[in-house]
């Protein structure tokens, strides 16, 4: 069975511990309808970044900062069909606090209320994009995430589902498990290793190391 040890891991939330796909296209969706932009678009680049930035992308004619507090509104108040992913409560619970935490390109509202409705842990780091400067592609959510838990990112191990993610976490200088969710396996090829589902991977605390395996 692979192995990476580790001193901590740091999740995504959307595609990672949260199948919130459905409600992301469907507020894409309204919003595209709004702004005559293609959704097939915006779905082939929104994971892992923020809105801002995908609508920056998408149509630059636009003031980016008010659409996307418009999407964020919206999505925030739908918590309609959303899902942990299977193994995602079992894992996160067996895990020593200050050994975990979240890195995710969601709004701040928007991850608590997802956490919260969803019964999920919380580790005491989650960073979220109202943390950081620059989001995902950039290192700025992973490098704070470690330096919240007092560990060198070169000791964090990332879960990952999109590339901006992937790329973030290298560039921080942690090594990543992916898991194909939301792209496919091909899309993912920069992490170090990729699973085919967050249930298929287990954790050991071994002192203060943890031994993350698939």
């Amino acid at each position: 069975m692979p192995q990476f040890e580790c001193e901590a891991i740091i999740f995504d939330m959307d595609g990672v511990l949260v199948d919130s796909e459905v409600l992301n296209e469907k507020h894409w969706k309204l919003w595209a309808e709004k702004e005559h932009v293609s959704l097939e678009w915006i779905m082939s680049i929104h994971h892992g970044v923020p809105a801002e930035q995908t609508i920056t992308t998408v149509a630059p004619h636009l003031d980016a900062a008010t659409e996307a507090r418009w999407f964020e509104e919206n999505l925030s108040k739908d918590l309609d069909g959303l899902l942990a992913f299977e193994g995602v409560h079992e894992l996160l619970s067996g895990l020593p606090e200050g050994k975990w935490a979240i890195g995710t390109s969601a709004p701040k509202i928007i991850a608590f209320n997802r956490m919260e409705y969803l019964k999920l842990p919380v580790p005491p780091v989650v960073v979220t994009i109202d943390d950081v400067e620059n989001g995902k592609p950039a290192p700025d959510p992973y490098l704070k995430a470690a330096r919240g838990m007092g560990i060198d990112p070169e000791h964090c191990i990332v879960i990952e589902d999109a590339p901006a993610g992937i790329k973030a976490a290298k560039t921080a200088g942690a090594r990543v498990i992916a898991i194909p969710t939301t792209n496919g396996a091909d899309a993912l090829s920069e992490a170090d290793a990729v699973v085919s589902r967050f249930a298929d991977i287990a954790v050991a605390v071994n002192g203060e190391r943890l031994a993350v395996s698939w």
